[in-house]
């Protein structure tokens, strides 16, 4: 991975925590929303194209327990944090980064 200084956020009231980047993009009040409007139901997948750290996906995943998810992200930086956050959260078994 990068070397690139990071903090460890809290989301849905203290429910997620992401690492993510010190500067740069970070989760802000449209990733909240995105993850809020995500419609589906048991047996679902749902797709993120440009996913980031994960934070709408990984959001998403604890609303909807009984959907699959999977991020693609194109930059390795976030990409691999992501992968972290899936794992710090405990979501491996729901959600896929590629």
């Amino acid at each position: 991975m990068s070397l690139v200084a990071t903090t460890l956020d809290q989301l849905c009231y203290g429910a997620l925590t992401l690492e993510q980047p010190e500067k740069g993009y970070r989760f802000n009040t449209d990733t909240v929303l995105l993850a809020a409007v995500i419609r589906a139901e048991a047996g679902d997948k749902v797709l993120e194209l440009g996913c980031g750290v994960g934070a709408a996906i990984l959001s998403a995943a604890l609303r909807l327990p009984q959907v699959h998810f999977m991020g693609i992200e194109r930059e390795t930086t976030y990409a691999q944090l992501a992968e972290r956050n899936v794992t710090a959260n405990n979501l491996n078994d729901r959600v896929n980064i590629i």
